[in-house]
């Protein structure tokens, strides 16, 4: 329990260490298709070829030992139900702006 409570304060230092982007996509397979792109969760077991992969190879073990969060480039919703929720945390109604792909528009 303790070390839990250790982790959530070092991945709320790493979240806001920096400049965040919200990022909210839509389309049919939107959660798996950016999962398949991002790769897995903890970038040192991300393939090549993944954004994790390609750009973070930090791990548990090495933030564990250095008392901090994993350095992860980005987060992604598990679900669609996550990403509902996670939408109103981020965006407020006036964010989300419907658009069309240019081949709809032909």
């Amino acid at each position: 329990m303790e070390l839990g409570k250790m982790v959530v304060g070092w991945l709320l230092d790493y979240v806001s260490s920096g400049p965040v982007i919200a990022i909210l996509l839509e389309g049919r397979h939107a959660v798996e298709n950016v999962i398949n792109m991002a790769g897995p969760t903890m970038p040192v077991a991300a393939p090549a070829g993944t954004i994790r992969g390609d750009f973070s190879t930090d791990s548990a073990a090495y933030a564990n030992d250095e008392k901090r969060g994993v350095s992860n480039l980005l987060h992604i919703s598990g679900s669609i139900e996550e990403a509902n929720f996670e939408k109103n945390l981020w965006f407020t109604p006036g964010d989300i702006h419907a658009y069309r792909r240019s081949d709809e528009m032909v």
